[in-house]
């Protein structure tokens, strides 16, 4: 049984984490490692939620955290 995420501290935002890896032949490692970043009362982000751009996709995460 899956138990609930931690509770983020008053005043603090939980961590985003971006995974990034090929999707049709990663689902199964991909879904084991949303299930740990969600235990771990963290927001987890696939890189797909970005649409294509010239911009470096380091630079559209950093946008995305601040």
């Amino acid at each position: 049984m899956k138990q609930p995420p931690p509770p983020v501290p008053e005043g603090r935002r939980p961590y985003r984490v971006f995974v990034s890896s090929t999707y049709l032949d990663n689902q199964k490692r991909r879904k084991l490692v949303q299930d740990a970043i969600t235990m771990a009362g963290m927001v987890w982000h696939g890189m797909e939620i970005f649409t294509a751009s010239t911009r470096a996709k380091s630079k559209l995460s950093q946008e995305q955290v601040i």
